[in-house]
């Protein structure tokens, strides 16, 4: 699913008033924008990044809607990288789009 698409589905879901149509899910936001970013990046990088997201974030949030993503859900994800001693791993997967997709997202909605 591509940003445009994200977005179709965040605009169609405020205009329902209420009715529920169901958000992009983490993992499918994350896959579109590694498609983007693959081919800027070297490909051992790019293998990296998609084993961190395949390893450490889709297994709890990745199946996660959008609009559900808040602070605790990324963080619970976080804090144990961080307890096994993998602290610049939680730094890198806090710079993919985990953190600024629920952000950008309710932002959007005029939450936060």
């Amino acid at each position: 699913m591509g940003l445009a698409q994200a977005r179709a589905a965040r605009d169609e879901i405020r205009n329902h008033g209420g009715a529920r149509v169901t958000a992009p899910t983490l993992e499918a936001v994350t896959r579109e924008w590694l498609s983007r970013q693959t081919p800027l990046w070297k490909p051992h990088h790019a293998a990296d990044v998609l084993e961190s997201l395949t390893r450490e974030v889709w297994p709890v949030l990745g199946a996660k809607p959008i609009d559900e993503i808040d602070a605790p859900a990324i963080l619970a994800v976080l804090r144990p990288v961080e307890a096994r001693g993998a602290v610049e791993l939680a730094h890198r997967l806090r710079q993919t789009p985990i953190r600024r997709v629920g952000l950008r997202h309710r932002l959007g909605r005029g939450q936060e």
